[in-house]
């Protein structure tokens, strides 16, 4: 299901598979501004300009209960993982924490500095994000109410304009007008580095799978390929052909190739160790927008201008197939994390779902598995990070967790619950030692071992 809100006052839950709709919620007397599902999938919070956050009963449309006090419209709603808090940010420069049992408001936190744009728990339901229009991002305590963390713009002169974070999370590169790109510390929200030298906008930023290496592209025709340790610049490509703008870049995932697109309706891909260019892939009419790899490296999504998605084969450079469909520029592309479906998202204000092994590219309606499944880790063997990812048939606590060979508990990646479908962890091997590890997934009536191998 996707629920979506409107202007009008209603929310609508429609059907993936078929875009029909499924049901209409109706009560708000204002705009509704933001929608969320709880974990479950059972109920839907609405945040509205009437001042109020509504929760629905997803089977039904009725409504459960009805959150008021704010005296200002709600901007944006969020569940926490349990679904047993629900937040909302207001422009009465508040955000306040709701029982969802109870209606109750738990606890209220005060934005001093300008109305509150948005809301997101972490993960663990500990920390509870805000954005407020004053350009930065703030980090409170749910249990205290207190302000832990502040992310600030100011450390930028000009707008940013893309931004990153390192497959283990623990990192956050900024790309800006101001033609710096800076690092982040995601914990403290400390600047950690500034990398210098673009001499215009950079657009983009990307971090390579392992977060050693950092690439940013600009509008002074080069893409630069930095040392996230040391700040240095490693390698430098320059753009050749017409270019008005780089307008993306992206990292195989083995970190070898580094795609890019100019404004020249072609994709880029360049050998990261020898600044080589591999190979050009050609047949778009208009600019290229975005581009993604999947997850074995061995095919490349495009999206663009001329409203056509396309997938291409890494090796030859040939285009294997054409999604054809929106009406108006694709703006973005992704695979699923399995590689057999591909997202778009166009300027014509549809998301499509493709099908990639489909003569048509449509897509059907995604079935859960029937029962859990846990993929081998990769890539596996993997030198620092690598990706552990696993599908549930139903909400489930799940425990997963890393042992050495002798069985002995290193790290515990996930312990919370999930919703049905699929998920990803990613485990970061700094400290350890060359060797086997395993990792374990429990559920309480199922438990997965695999082996993994880290080579230094």
């Amino acid at each position: 299901r996707l629920a979506s809100a409107s202007e009008d006052g209603r929310v609508r839950l429609w059907d993936v598979a078929t875009g029909v709709e499924v049901r209409r919620f109706e009560d708000h007397t204002g705009r509704v501004f933001s929608v969320a599902f709880s974990s479950d999938g059972m109920h839907l919070a609405s945040g509205s300009s009437d001042n109020t956050v509504r929760l629905w009963d997803v089977a039904t449309g009725d409504e459960v209960r009805r959150f008021e006090g704010h005296t200002s419209w709600v901007r944006s709603v969020a569940f926490s993982r349990d679904g047993m808090r629900l937040a909302s940010g207001s422009r009465d420069r508040t955000v306040r924490l709701w029982d969802v049992a109870t209606g109750d408001e738990v606890r209220r936190f005060v934005s001093r500095t300008g109305p509150v744009e948005s809301v997101a728990f972490t993960p663990d339901g500990i920390r509870l994000a805000s954005g407020p229009v004053d350009n930065a991002v703030r980090l409170w305590d749910v249990a205290t109410g207190d302000e832990v963390l502040r992310f600030e713009s100011e450390g930028h002169a000009g707008a940013v304009e893309s931004v990153a974070i390192s497959s283990d999370g623990m990192r956050l590169a900024s790309g800006s007008f101001d033609q710096t790109v800076r690092l982040w510390d995601a914990a403290t929200g400390d600047e950690v580095r500034r990398f210098e030298g673009h001499t215009s906008w950079v657009r983009s930023v990307a971090f390579s799978s392992d977060g050693m290496r950092l690439a940013s592209g600009a509008d002074d025709f080069t893409i630069r390929l930095w040392d996230v340790a040391t700040g240095d610049e490693v390698r430098r490509f320059e753009i050749d052909g017409r270019p008005n703008s780089t307008l993306f870049v992206a990292f195989s995932p083995d970190g070898m190739r580094l795609a890019f697109g100019p404004d020249d309706d072609t994709v880029r891909l360049w050998d990261v160790a020898t600044g080589d260019e591999v190979r050009r892939f050609e047949g778009h009419t208009n600019t290229v927008s975005s581009v993604a790899f999947s997850r074995d490296g061995m095919r490349l999504v495009s999206g663009s201008y001329d409203h056509t998605v396309r997938l291409w084969d890494v090796a030859s450079g040939d285009e294997l197939r054409r999604f054809e469909g929106h009406t108006s520029s694709v703006y973005t592309v992704a695979f699923s994390p399995d590689g057999t479906r591909v997202v778009s998202g166009s300027r014509d204000r549809t998301v499509r779902l493709w099908r990639v092994a489909s003569p048509t590219g449509i897509a059907d309606a995604d079935a859960l598995p029937k029962t859990i499944v846990v993929d081998q880790n990769y890539p596996n063997p993997f030198n620092l990070v690598t990706t552990i990812s696993f599908e549930l048939p139903a909400p489930a606590a799940v425990h997963l967790r890393i042992f050495d060979a002798l069985g002995r508990h290193i790290t515990t990646l996930i312990d919370r619950l999930e919703i049905a479908g699929r998920h990803e962890a990613y485990f970061r091997a700094t400290s350890l030692a060359s060797g086997s590890y395993f990792y374990r997934l429990d559920t309480g009536t199922t438990s997965v071992t695999r082996r993994m191998q880290l080579t230094k």
